[in-house]
């Protein structure tokens, strides 16, 4: 690819490009005597081990073994040719590449990327006109002034019009030079219609829709989203795929917000186009948005580039929720801090922005809790139980974003910080609940305080048990127990499978049931209840002690929450109170009576 480019025009870009100032767009630098050092961009850590010289214009990381010149830098941060990165350089520095050059060689492909570079740029041009001009662009106009939308923001994302033709910016194209069909199909901006026995017809991707234009990293067209007014559907229609347009490797308005990424030290993570707009208009210059896909890693890269640190601000609908969480795993994957704001119920930046509540919404930005608390706070509210099996639920929804967090010692203390805010103080259980993390399972069982767990009688193991060690036996426990009866996740996936195939009318065994369970957990269990004697003389007798076991566990959980209460009716002399919750806890216990 070198031969492309003669060696003094190489050299030239080569002595101009400052690799700190290159290097500075993606990584933070400080001096160190004659070089600079920082976090490596090529590999996560905590402690810096990448270095750049300036004098030298080379980089090396101590870490991970990634070094060159200015030009391999580039070429690794953005996953590009040789050419295209000294076409990058040249253009940043002001060295001119001659066009003989571009040409020499094997270069189609190259040369492709700059026609479709070229024509997003001249249809940008064409929509951002007829938005500001032309009549047909009136009706987009005043939608965007119903939207709280002003001139100098419109222009500064360069929104555009694409009018209600099939064939408008196609004909624009095409009268500014000669240029193939195929090449704009190529570059997302007309749709192919193929005919039977006939010439084939082309016809403009984007009608009748707001157009916004989505900028690389340097400040160059790629693609564009498009927004109907009116009926029609979809509401939003993207650029498809296309060599210089990778779906999930680029975030909306990323071009206006890097510089505020460093600078503020945060990244704001919106979800639509106008939430990014209303953000950037109301002077918050840090928000970007995902164009219209989930949250990718390559998103979380060119974030961490600039910053290690992200605030997620999506909708309060099952959705936007939905997408926080996948966002916190995605970007907790890429080293990044992740932090939540949760906007009223049917507000997004875009609405709440617009009701005038920008120093609000700034301080909710200001003060936005680590995703984790935010998840938290969630899990107690969808669950709305005080009782220790709904902190247990509540922990259990957690437990898959808790065991996200690579640190151990930070895992140790969300732990802490979480049974602090659920006030749970079982010693049993928080030793549980480490021991699970260092499993890496999600999930924990809550420990009984019963009769049960004192006697060291585990009614469900045994009716497991019970039911591997003969199929009269297991259809006899079949009949009577309930696969909601089975509390433990581990044993009630096993009585499941068992179940199912006792349903199915095949022969219950040890080594076809460890075929149909899944997890891990489970298949271990399944090995441990095969493998332990049978404790019992007298199976059937077995039986019916287990069922009635069963039976009791919501009387004795019952039994439990009504002596706590007296506990507090003593300690507050509510006299009513402490006799009627006395009445209760008699009839349990008579309930409870063996017999």
């Amino acid at each position: 690819m070198k031969s492309f480019i003669p060696e003094h025009i190489l050299e030239e870009v080569r002595s101009r490009a400052d690799i700190v100032e290159v290097i500075s767009d993606y990584v933070p630098l400080k001096a160190a005597g004659k070089n600079f050092k920082g976090l490596c961009p090529f590999h996560q850590e905590k402690t810096p081990s990448f270095t750049a010289n300036r004098e030298k214009q080379i980089y090396h990381c101590f870490g991970c073994g990634a070094g060159g010149n200015v030009f391999r830098f580039l070429m690794q941060m953005e996953d590009l040719p040789f050419i295209e990165s000294v076409r990058r350089l040249a253009a940043r520095f002001q060295v001119t590449i001659p066009e003989t050059s571009k040409s020499l060689g094997n270069a189609e492909a190259w040369n492709k990327k700059e026609v479709i570079y070229k024509l997003n740029a001249e249809a940008a041009d064409y929509y951002h006109g007829l938005l500001l001009n032309s009549v047909g662009g009136k009706k987009a106009r005043d939608y965007l002034e119903e939207r709280g939308i002003n001139r100098e923001t419109l222009e500064k994302f360069k929104l555009g019009w694409a009018p209600d033709e099939w064939r408008g910016l196609k004909t624009h194209l095409e009268s500014k030079e000669k240029i193939s069909a195929d090449i704009l199909v190529s570059a997302g901006l007309l749709v192919k219609k193929e005919k039977e026995g006939g010439k084939d017809s082309h016809y403009d991707r984007f009608r009748g829709r707001l157009m916004f234009p989505i900028f690389e990293g340097q400040n160059r067209v790629i693609g564009f989203g498009g927004r109907v007014l009116g009926e029609g559907e979809p509401k939003y229609l993207n650029t498809s795929e296309t060599p210089v347009y990778k779906k999930g490797q680029h975030l909306y308005g990323h071009h206006l917000s890097k510089d505020a990424f460093r600078k503020q030290d945060k990244a704001l993570i919106v979800e639509g186009y106008f939430d990014v707009i209303q953000c950037h208009q109301a002077g918050i210059k840090n928000a970007v948005a995902t164009c219209g896909t989930a949250l990718t890693p390559a998103q979380g890269l060119s974030i961490k580039h600039y910053t290690a640190n992200t605030v997620l601000v999506f909708d309060s609908d099952p959705a936007g929720k939905a997408a926080a969480d996948r966002g916190f795993e995605i970007l907790t994957n890429q080293g990044l801090n992740v932090h939540v704001v949760a906007l009223p119920n049917g507000e997004d930046p875009d609405s709440y922005l617009k009701k005038g509540q920008r120093e609000v919404f700034e301080k909710m930005i200001e003060q936005a809790p680590p995703f984790l608390t935010y998840r938290l706070d969630r899990a107690r509210e969808e669950t709305n139980d005080n009782s220790l099996d709904g902190k247990i639920n509540v922990v259990n929804k957690l437990l898959p974003f808790l065991a996200k967090v690579p640190n151990p010692v930070e895992r140790t203390e969300w732990v802490r910080q979480i049974s602090e805010k659920l006030d749970i103080n079982d010693r049993a259980f928080l030793e549980q609940l480490k021991n699970t993390l260092a499993q890496n399972r999600t999930r924990v069982e809550a420990p009984r305080e019963t009769e049960e767990s004192a006697s060291g009688f585990d009614t469900e193991f045994f009716l497991l048990q019970l039911m591997l060690s003969g199929e009269e036996l297991a259809r006899d426990i079949r009949r009577q127990v309930k696969i909601e009866e089975f509390d433990q996740s581990r044993y009630r996936e096993l009585a499941q499978k068992s179940y199912e195939m006792l349903d199915e009318g095949e022969i219950l065994r040890v080594d076809r049931l460890l075929d149909r369970v899944e997890t891990p957990e489970s298949k271990s269990e399944l090995a441990r209840l095969a493998i332990e004697p049978l404790e019992f003389d007298n199976p059937a007798r077995a039986i019916v002690e287990c069922v009635t076991t069963l039976r009791k566990r919501p009387y004795r959980d019952r039994l439990k929450t009504l002596q706590m209460e007296r506990q507090i009716a003593f300690r507050e002399n509510q006299q009513e109170r402490l006799e009627e919750l006395n009445r209760k806890v008699h009839e349990i216990k008579e309930t409870l009576i063996p017999g």
